[in-house]
């Protein structure tokens, strides 16, 4: 056997995981982190999931070919099915890189069959087809990428993605709905004799109605719900518990005898219905959509006590059919609990979702990857708002220690209220959750900060324009009062503005119990607030393990420039800015005095290594000139 080029290799898999993404203009940044008018995100939701995993899935499964091409390499890396270019077509979309986006799709048109679909399996980049025919689940994600990709970049540059959008889903509308039933076919075969659920894309079909202004796919979508009840009341199915294919009238189909179990269980194709029907409760709220992602929630927090508990099968009665944990089955029940009115399991489903490692897996990080684009806010209805999440460093779904520069007090709910109007104060930073706030990015930089301990939100008090106008905390009620623009001062501090009065946070005093106001700005560092992770230990992608205990002896801090360093003997010390980025190193093979030069570096906050004997700790130096 042929040993490849691991350097070649090396260098790609380098540039895949670290090139920027695309800046050329689109409409909607990456990551967007939307709020969706309906259902609930994981409060625990971070951006950075999404982004670590989307470069995984890019390292691992993206390939280029030649003229522009680029193919998702399948569980067999030779072969490439259209399933996998129409996710990858989704991702890059809604990641803002169109040079990858445009090779995707033209890898797909390169493959067409005579209906002007993509035969599902093609051998390598160019090696033809593998398995004829299209698959109608690659179709409608394709077309439905299409149609965010109009959005993005719109359709005058070389690839007209509005007149290709609008072709695909009429060859869909075509080849793959049968004639009179509105039933959704699983190919160019098929139809009331056997379709497949985990096909169904209510949400898309709304927007297929919409963008071709025709109310055929507003009957697909209800067709799709019709089919789905049928299945799971004739089987009496516990949950959301669907079969992988059956009739329209919701039996099983003798026509699938050749598919796994003649698609009678729960498992592999099944599991993708629960994050499709997800889609449609977040984007439209559709009330069908409410009621199976609900039902298919609960089945997993009330009937199997919770997400750690999923395998990747099951029996209609809800029985286990399979044995594995992993991504396919775990981020389709978390997408469902979007719409399951219970917070504490959504957030539960998110961690045991973010926990799962399967980078080499096709369909397990594939779907990992679009099922956490969903959960973060960045698989949205290509309509509508456009938010530009800050860049200053604040990242959302992230809770935050907010520390008041003048004071070095923390921002504290008084008496650990949970009340509505209980006072915001300044008091010694202890770590009670009264202490902590999690930002939740809004629209256009603005930031809601949601206290752990209550729930409740930071805003000025009685909608005040005043200097003096007190801040508490409060329900939230997605008014300007209770948004924040969060602003680098570039000394590692923040100013926080009110999107309501446009007057600074403001601390009135230095002692515990000083009282937290806003004021015109004015530059003090009484309005300067220092936002540090509280879970900073082990983030992904970090260099830093960053906490408050001092673990090596660094003076003065803060310094104008010259710190000094005493360590001990054998000690590796490293100094990190606050994105990770190693700027200095030096081994001790002896207790010693380090002299450490940091004049030439920015105002700001760095942070300072140590790894002696297996033992990593870090504390923080203030560079203030």
């Amino acid at each position: 056997m042929k040993k490849p080029n691991l350097r070649i290799k090396s260098l790609f898999l380098i540039l895949m995981a670290t090139v920027c993404l695309n800046t050329t203009a689109q409409t909607q940044p990456f990551p967007a982190n939307k709020i969706y008018s309906n259902g609930l995100l994981p409060n625990n939701r971070n951006s950075q999931d999404a982004i670590s995993n989307y470069n995984i899935w890019k390292a691992n499964f993206l390939e280029p070919c030649s003229n522009g091409r680029y193919r998702v390499k399948f569980d067999n890396p030779s072969q490439t099915v259209s399933e996998g270019i129409a996710y990858g077509m989704l991702l890059t979309a809604y990641a803002g890189e169109q040079t990858i986006f445009n090779g995707l799709w033209n890898y797909y048109k390169d493959n067409r069959d005579v209906a002007g679909l993509m035969n599902w399996k093609i051998n390598g980049c160019n090696g033809g087809a593998a398995g004829t025919g299209g698959a109608t689940d690659s179709e409608v994600d394709a077309a439905m990428a299409l149609i965010v990709a109009d959005y993005q970049w719109g359709s005058s540059g070389g690839i007209n993605y509005n007149n290709d959008a609008k072709t695909l889903i009429t060859a869909i509308k075509v080849h793959e709905v049968e004639a009179g039933t509105f039933v959704l076919k699983p190919g160019e075969f098929g139809g009331e004799l056997i379709t497949n659920p985990s096909y169904f894309a209510p949400a898309y079909f709304r927007k297929f109605a919409s963008f071709m202004n025709d109310s055929f796919w507003n009957n697909v979508a209800d067709k799709c719900y019709e089919i789905i009840n049928n299945n799971l009341t004739v089987n009496n199915a516990a949950g959301g518990l669907v079969s992988d294919w059956c009739t329209a009238s919701g039996n099983y189909s003798s026509l699938a005898s050749g598919y796994a179990n003649g698609g009678t269980k729960y498992t592999y194709d099944a599991a993708r219905t629960p994050w499709r029907i997800a889609v449609d409760y977040a984007w439209y709220g559709n009330n069908q959509a409410k009621n199976y992602s609900k039902k298919s929630s609960d089945f997993i927090r009330v009937t199997k006590n919770g997400s750690q508990n999923i395998v990747d099968g099951y029996n209609q009665n809800g029985s286990n059919h399979g044995q594995y944990h992993n991504s396919t089955f775990v981020g389709a029940f978390a997408s469902a609990a979007i719409g399951g009115d219970n917070q504490a399991h959504l957030n539960n489903s998110y961690s045991d979702l973010i926990g799962i490692n399967e980078p080499y897996s096709y369909y397990n990080q594939t779907l990992k990857t679009i099922y956490l684009f969903l959960l973060t806010g960045n698989f949205y209805l290509p309509e509508g708002t456009v938010i530009n999440p800050p860049s200053d460093g604040i990242i959302d779904g992230t809770v935050y220690k907010i520390i008041g520069k003048q004071s070095g007090k923390s921002v504290d709910v008084t008496d650990v209220s949970t009340n509505n109007g209980a006072n915001v104060q300044q008091w010694a930073y202890g770590g009670g959750n009264n202490q902590k706030w999690r930002a939740e990015s809004v629209d256009n930089g603005y930031w809601k900060l949601v206290n752990s301990n209550s729930g409740k939100c930071l805003e000025v008090s009685g909608y005040s324009n005043a200097d003096g106008g007190n801040v508490q905390q409060w329900d939230y009620a997605n008014h300007n009062y209770q948004h924040w623009k969060i602003e680098a001062n570039g000394d590692g501090s923040y100013k926080m503005i009110n999107r309501g009065s446009g007057k600074a946070m403001d601390g009135a005093g230095s002692n515990n119990g000083a009282n937290i106001q806003q004021w015109a700005y004015g530059g003090g560092n009484n309005q300067k607030w220092i936002f540090s992770d509280v879970n900073a230990t082990n983030k992904e992608n970090s260099a830093i393990n960053e906490d408050d205990t001092t673990v090596t002896t660094v003076f003065p801090n803060p310094t104008t420039g010259i710190a000094n360093l005493s360590v001990t003997a054998n000690a590796t010390v490293t100094l990190f800015d606050l994105l990770g980025k190693e700027i200095w190193k030096k081994e001790t093979k002896i207790a010693e005095t380090i002299q450490l030069d940091l004049s030439k570096f920015n105002n700001g906050v760095y942070i300072i290594q140590v790894n002696s004997n297996g033992v990593t700790n870090s504390q923080k130096i203030i560079v203030q000139k």
